[in-house]
């Protein structure tokens, strides 16, 4: 009797830790050597942004959420839309801009470390995807 309330007390204090999905925060980034402003809402990963790319000037343009794991719904953002099949341990990342597939790749996510697509075509410079484990 003993042993089944401690397993049961065990099972009712993990569930909520098991349950809790990961959330991916995803933003849509317009870049540029044009000025060097930095967008408020970007200042956490403004030092990933100014080490790793050639741009002086980041700009939110859409942000939303992927609840992971996903079953690869897409999230519409403008004319980006990412589709995510997966968890952060193994998630298959699909990225289509105006309807054409422009990313496909498979990565794990760890929190705290965004992970940055560059390179699509935007009307005020380059448009970066930006993803981060929340």
């Amino acid at each position: 009797m003993t042993r089944c309330l401690a397993a049961r007390w065990a099972v009712l204090c993990l569930f909520p830790l098991a349950a809790r999905a990961a959330e991916l925060d995803v933003r849509v980034i317009a870049a540029s050597t044009a000025g060097q402003q930095v967008d408020a809402s970007l200042r956490d990963i403004e030092p990933l942004l100014r080490r790793h790319l050639n741009f002086t000037s980041f700009e939110l343009v859409k942000r939303g959420t992927i609840r992971l794991p996903s079953e690869g719904r897409p999230l519409a953002l403008g004319d980006v839309a990412i589709r995510c099949l997966g968890g952060q341990e193994r998630l298959a990342i699909t990225i289509e801009q105006s309807g054409r597939v422009v990313v496909q790749t498979q990565t794990s996510l760890r929190h705290r470390h965004p992970l940055v697509f560059s390179g699509l075509p935007g009307p005020r410079g380059t448009l970066l995807i930006a993803l981060l484990l929340r």
